[in-house]
């Protein structure tokens, strides 16, 4: 599976809400990344113990956030972050603080930290935590599929500055931004490239680089166009989501696939599916209903279902996407095709796939399966 990250409305939801304002031509541009997952433990510290309490059952918190890592849930809030296995017990729990919580993961793992903050905290299904402070203000993390974290931070010498840590958390590449500003970094699958995506005067400018060397290998430019993030998928290509399009790259820099979204406005996103983003486009810039649309990595779509009322939460998890809406949860393939659907969803904030096939609906201090 690939990295999971929150998308544009809601979540981080593994979620990630990023806000930053810039100013390119006099606009302010206000830019939101997500993603996606997070942790478990037990005990006032941490623990590698299992819980013997209730399945998928959590402590609430403000500002809760929640996605999934493989099977399990994590959620993070302002008190921390706790990580649940398949079977719904407490894998790791981490107690710290964090002012505006945020989620990334893997199947394995997932990382919380707090945007605006400089607190990291990574959890693992096996019950390791490991909690870690950057230098500057996070601007946004990312995990690739085998763990890795790219961390953006806002440094008084640069205007951003990306740190790539390895499964160990062991820092092994830095990057300074000079002339854009940084908002988001994102690792191959593969573990070998990084792309960093900057806003500048000119538009979007995505820099990409092998880690293992300190040149530049390629890079691509949106004039006029500012690009609100990046994700690695599947071929080493690279997915750009500006409000007009969605953009595939290679390695190289080249263009290699466009989806023109037709007048229509990006309200929502994920990245989490195995080698496709899900996108839901509507008629106006706010608001839950449009068309939901799977992309692949040449550019084209794969599917797409029309969402008719509200959708209050979107997850991607390997071959899948799950919809909570107003009326119901929904699941669907990558292909858009509908696997179930759901009511008597009555309290429950967000949902999460899961690599089985089914869902979790999560509500403020527990979580249930839901199979179709």
């Amino acid at each position: 599976m690939t990295e999971r990250k929150s998308k544009l409305n809601t979540r981080t939801r593994q979620i990630i809400i990023l806000v930053l304002v810039l100013i390119i031509a006099a606009a302010a541009v206000v830019v939101f990344v997500k993603r996606d997952a997070i942790g478990d433990a037990l005990s006032a510290g941490r623990t590698s113990a299992e819980s013997s309490g209730d399945p998928f059952t959590f402590e609430a918190g403000s500002m809760q956030v929640c996605a999934a890592v493989g099977n399990g849930l994590a959620v993070a809030s302002t008190n921390g972050m706790q990580l649940l296995n398949s079977s719904g017990g407490t894998a790791a729990k981490q107690i710290f603080s964090m002012k505006t919580p945020a989620l990334v993961s893997c199947d394995s793992r997932c990382a919380a930290f707090d945007v605006g903050g400089t607190a990291v905290c990574v959890a693992d299904l096996r019950g390791n935590t490991e909690e870690f402070t950057t230098d500057g203000t996070i601007i946004s993390v990312t995990m690739s599929a085998n763990g890795w974290l790219a961390v953006c931070t806002e440094e008084s010498s640069s205007k951003g500055r990306v740190i790539v840590y390895n499964k160990d958390l062991k820092a092994v590449y830095q990057w300074d931004s000079g002339e854009g500003y940084l908002l988001s970094a994102s690792i191959s699958p593969d573990e070998k490239y990084m792309a960093a995506l900057c806003a500048a005067q000119s538009g979007g400018d995505i820099h990409i680089f092998s880690l293992s060397s300190e040149k530049e290998q390629s890079s691509f430019q949106t004039p006029s166009e500012l690009i609100t993030d990046i994700h690695w998928l599947s071929d080493n290509r690279i997915c750009a989501l500006s409000q007009t399009r969605c953009i595939v790259i290679d390695r190289g820099g080249e263009q290699k696939g466009n989806y023109d979204f037709g007048g229509l406005y990006l309200t929502d996103y994920d990245f989490g599916g195995d080698g496709f983003a899900v996108l839901l486009l509507g008629k106006y810039r706010t608001g839950g209903t449009g068309t939901l649309v799977s992309v692949g990595p040449d550019g084209k779509v794969m599917g797409q279902a029309e969402i008719t009322t509200e959708l209050l939460a979107l997850d991607a998890n390997g071959k899948y996407a799950a919809v909570l809406c107003s009326d119901g949860v929904k699941l669907f393939t990558q292909s858009m095709s509908p696997t179930g659907t759901g009511q008597n969803t009555a309290g429950v904030r967000d949902v999460a796939a899961r690599l089985k096939g089914d869902v979790l609906l999560v509500s403020p201090s527990f979580a249930e399966i839901r199979s179709f």
